[in-house]
């Protein structure tokens, strides 16, 4: 090791005349631009010893190894040298999949890391690569790139939102009013916006399910009374042929079951006619499950038994037992009006029909025969009350379908038959998707056989003061899995006509899915947002009740079964 001692000042003029005397003779033939000084160490230690260097000054030790200070004293070691073991080895992976390495010298510290060699070809990235993607509810996860296998690694998933974006969510806290709520929206930042003020809401908003032991039906009573919907009766599965009922409150949102009907009931009904008073609900007539008809009837009083419902029996009526009749409440005349009908048949079809009809009035209990009718017998017509009429149009005679239709009028007793529609407007079918809007009667789509290829995509609708007209085709914006249906719901409401899904032209008969209005002061179809619907049916209960349509139950098949529980509450 070679150790230094510092010279002191006084010295330094008589070091530097020794140091050129003895170099005056290696000084001819040295390089004068890169003088080397190459003092004798004896005149040196001389010097020392006659008190020319000061004795006093310490030694100062270089620790550095020989190899690694080059003859100007500087330090030879790469920048990133890094202590070692003396023959250890370092390998990494490196690229895409290759590895470099590094190795201690003797003087202990590392080489530098070799080139990346045996990298691979067909990798997703390579090593050290770094990557941030998008994950759950707007946040962010940094992937890293697996140096075993230079595949991505997903990160963990940072700064999610409380959201996922579109979606809503209500609520009724602070709103004073009924029915109305609060809603805020989530952002596409995945954020909640601040509630809005309190309104009703719109769209398809959810509704509760029936008690378990109520089960799924179609050809059920469907009526609303103001302010509640009330099922009765209807066919599904154990037993076939329902003779319970239930009752939703809109409101509150919550069912209620149906005390037992009267005995003569037992058997229960499908197809049958039901109307609401106004304060009490009249069922008539029907069939049970080995299809037999009945010409009996009964009341129930919701407000009866201190509110639980009560149960009361009509008196005989005139009429052939029937099902499948046209059926409405005379706010004229306070009465139950009853006309055609199916007479006898099996299953879906309609063996024999008739054309009388009669009246009931419940505060005295009696029927009135109605007069002839200006059009032939029929059973499951489009029908409808004005407000002064009983309105008839369509239906099936057996298997036909018919077209033409008239009006009642119960305080005068007579009827009117109106005008055919043209045949490029609406042929004869059944199964049509009907509904009322105090005025005009609307029909579309259904079938003009039973068989499901007939079913049709147009309609229209009468006016008693205008007469008919044609309902044009939706096309496919408006019914994307095709637009010939049958069995559709149907409902009139806020100057429109809303048709939902139905069953289509397959033999299967799969419900289709589709929602959309018809607006007949334009003409025009419209699509409407299935998002929060209650899912593809056919047969379902509909009602409009000034605000909103409940849409409730009906199957997933034409051939009786999929009965379904289900529903929800659509307000436009």
């Amino acid at each position: 090791m070679k150790t230094f001692r510092s010279i002191p000042a006084k010295h330094e003029l008589t070091l530097i005349l020794l140091a050129v005397a003895s170099c005056l003779p290696a000084c001819a033939t040295s390089d004068e631009s890169t003088p080397t000084v190459t003092g004798d160490s004896a005149v040196v230690d001389s010097f020392a010893s006659e008190g020319g260097l000061d004795s006093s000054v310490p030694d100062v030790a270089d620790t550095r190894p020989d190899s690694v200070i080059d003859t100007a004293g500087k330090d030879t070691r790469p920048a990133d040298a890094t202590s070692c073991v003396p023959g250890a080895t370092e390998t990494r992976a490196c690229g895409a999949c290759g590895s470099q390495s590094r190795f201690c010298l003797s003087e202990g510290y590392f080489t530098s890391f070799t080139d990346c060699t045996g990298e691979h070809g067909d990798v997703e990235c390579k090593i050290g690569e770094k990557r941030v993607s998008d994950c759950d509810r707007c946040g962010k996860a940094t992937d890293f790139c697996d140096s075993k296998t230079c595949t991505w690694v997903t990160g963990v998933c940072a700064g999610a939102g409380p959201c996922d974006p579109g979606t809503s969510e209500s609520t009724t806290a602070s709103c004073s009013v009924a029915a109305e709520v609060r809603t805020r929206t989530c952002s596409d930042k995945c954020t909640w916006s601040t509630f809005s003020e309190c309104g009703i809401p719109r769209g398809w908003l959810p509704m509760a399910a029936p008690p378990s032991t109520f089960g799924g039906r179609v050809w059920n009573v469907g009526l609303w009374t103001g302010s509640k919907l009330m099922i009765w009766g209807g066919y599904g599965l154990s037993p076939s042929v329902k003779t319970d009922g239930a009752i939703y409150d809109l409101a509150s949102d919550t069912w209620a079951m149906m005390p037992a009907a009267p005995s003569a009931m037992s058997a229960g009904r499908r197809n049958a006619m039901a109307v609401w008073t106004g304060s009490k609900m009249l069922v008539f007539g029907g069939r049970d499950s080995s299809s037999t008809a009945y010409k009996d009837g009964v009341i129930f009083d919701p407000a009866g038994a201190s509110g639980a419902g009560s149960w009361t029996s009509m008196s005989t009526s005139p009429l052939s037992a029937r099902f499948w009749s046209a059926a409405v409440w005379s706010t004229t005349t306070s009465e139950l009006l009853v006309w055609g009908g199916c007479t006898s048949g099996s299953s879906l079809s309609c063996s024999s029909v008739t054309a009388d009809g009669a009246a009931y009035n419940p505060a005295t209990d009696t029927w009135t025969a109605i007069p002839a009718a200006p059009i032939a017998g029929r059973a499951d017509p489009a029908f409808a009350w004005n407000g002064t009429e009983m309105i008839i149009l369509g239906g099936r005679n057996v298997s036909v379908g018919l077209v033409d239709g008239a009006r009642y009028d119960p305080l005068v007793k007579s009827w009117v038959k109106f005008s055919d529609p043209p045949a490029t407007a609406y042929d004869g079918r059944q199964d049509s998707a009907t509904a009322f809007d105090g005025k005009s009667l609307f029909l579309f789509g259904g079938r003009t056989t039973s068989t499901a290829s007939t079913a049709q995509n147009n309609g229209a609708y009468y006016t008693p003061s205008v007469g008919w007209t044609a309902i044009p085709t939706p096309g496919d914006l408006l019914f994307l899995s095709g637009n010939k249906r049958y069995n559709s719901a149907a409902w009139f409401g806020g100057g429109k006509l809303f048709v939902y899904g139905g069953q289509g032209t397959s033999s299967s008969s799969t419900p289709l899915d589709g929602f959309g209005s018809f607006d007949p002061s334009t003409g025009a179809w419209t699509p409407i947002d299935e998002t929060g619907a209650p899912g593809a049916r056919g047969r379902a209960t509909a009602v409009w009740t000034g605000r909103e349509a409940i849409l409730w139950g009906g199957s997933t098949s034409d051939y009786l079964s999929g009965y379904l529980t289900s529903g929800a509450i659509y307000r436009p």
